[in-house]
């Protein structure tokens, strides 16, 4: 393991070169220098691209190398987990999606803006890039704690809001049924003087 250096991965013609545990170095006629991981999944070979030389160092390469490998000793082929990671909405794309769907059964216009106003001020800035999978009870926390006592019913319709679009992304697939947001069960044991709710 550990075959190659970062002088060598520098200055080798074109070729392929092995660094062990699946990793390969594959440089063109051109000098363009590209890492690939070749691994086994259910009895088949196969092989990925893991970026340019010029995107990746060698110890950034064997780390994700050793992330893949791991997965695909657990029988997750990370070919499949890496597309479908990519396909994976985020937050804000999530409630877009579930704003636009209910938004006619809203009484008022006004209501709409308010989901809108309320996600966009305090869940967008912390949870809004990521992607909805990777949402946890902390995240949520992190949002909700610090309006808790001093905005509590802001904090109450934004706590809803949220158990909502995860609700959402969850019927549709992008993450497991166990929602962070959840207020029954889940967050009425984390938040102060919830009880009294």
């Amino acid at each position: 393991m550990g075959k190659l250096t970062d002088r060598k991965v520098r200055n080798v013609g074109p070729g392929k070169y092995n660094d062990g545990g699946g990793l390969w170095l594959a440089v063109a006629k051109t000098g363009t220098r590209k890492w690939c991981l070749r691994y086994t999944i259910d009895g088949k070979r196969r092989e990925m691209g893991l970026g340019g030389f010029s995107d990746v160092s060698l110890a950034e390469a064997r780390n994700l190398a050793a992330k893949y490998r791991k997965q695909a000793k657990a029988g997750i082929d990370p070919i499949e987990a890496r597309r479908n990671a990519r396909n994976r909405p985020t937050f804000t794309t999530c409630a877009a999606r579930y704003i636009r769907t209910h938004r006619r059964g809203w009484k008022n216009t006004e209501h709409a803006h308010q989901w809108v106003r309320t996600l966009k001020t305090y869940a967008c800035p912390v949870i809004g890039a990521k992607p909805v999978d990777a949402i946890g009870t902390d995240d949520v926390l992190a949002i909700l704690t610090p309006l808790w006592n001093t905005k509590t019913e802001t904090a109450r319709r934004l706590q809803g809001h949220m158990e909502d679009v995860l609700d959402y992304a969850a019927a549709h697939g992008y993450r497991d049924q166990a929602n962070p947001a959840r207020w029954r069960g889940h967050l009425e044991q984390l938040l102060p003087g919830s009880k009294t709710r």
